[in-house]
């Protein structure tokens, strides 16, 4: 995940002048300024019922005060906020959560990077790599997919047979391309052109469809840095 810190203009007159992630994150900082409520406030309004169904293999490994951020930046996400107000100056933490979130959550398929301004507290913005008309597009050409490759089950395979069908399926219909465009998310496997992380974040989606505990690892081969998954 790629963090940049930059400085906050103090007029929205400027909007129109900025690149798009950085009008966002001036957004962001304002509406962050306006926000009275406190901590133990965000605690209640960011409890675990903002989750989704999906697993949570990481979020499980956090403390509840790094909980706390990632179940922030997940309804930031979810919900194509401008940013949020983090109660933390620890940038890298931050952006430590902001993987795990991505690992857990491979809908999240429109995150490019993120960015933030800092003083006591971070206000932390998403860059996306999409206009949202495209992010709708993009969801339902990956709704289309799931539904084409789920069609494929029969009514009782065990969870072992979904999962050796999904494997199957993704693999029959996209091709290993290092040049493929969004080739680190899932939607590249519905454009049929991916590299391992695009394959491994459509399984793990695929495996949260159908309810099966799945988790995306990275690592590093001998001479590239590899994602694969474990269910």
């Amino acid at each position: 995940i790629i963090v940049g810190g930059f400085f906050v203009l103090s007029k929205t007159d400027y909007f129109g002048d900025l690149p798009q992630s950085l009008a966002r994150a001036v957004k962001a900082h304002i509406q962050a300024a306006s926000d009275s409520a406190s901590m133990e406030d965000q605690a209640a309004i960011y409890d675990e019922s903002v989750l989704g169904s999906e697993y949570h293999y990481y979020y499980g490994k956090l403390s509840d005060s790094d909980k706390l951020i990632y179940r922030q930046i997940y309804v930031m996400l979810d919900e194509l906020k401008d940013g949020i107000v983090l109660d933390t100056d620890d940038v890298d933490n931050v952006s430590r959560i902001q993987q795990f979130v991505l690992l857990d959550n491979p809908q999240f398929f429109y995150v490019e990077k993120s960015q933030y301004t800092q003083t006591a507290k971070l206000v932390f913005s998403p860059v996306l790599n999409m206009s949202k008309s495209e992010i709708e597009s993009a969801q339902s050409a990956i709704s289309g997919y799931v539904s084409a490759c789920m069609s494929g089950l029969s009514s009782d395979a065990s969870d072992y047979d979904k999962a050796v069908h999904f494997y199957e399926y993704i693999i029959e219909h996209t091709d290993y391309d290092e040049n493929s465009a969004h080739n680190q998310d899932m939607y590249s496997v519905v454009l049929g052109h991916t590299v391992c992380q695009g394959y491994a974040m459509m399984f793990k989606y695929m495996c949260d469809q159908a309810g099966i505990p799945s988790v995306i690892v990275t690592g590093a081969t001998s001479d590239a840095n590899h994602a694969w998954n474990m269910v």
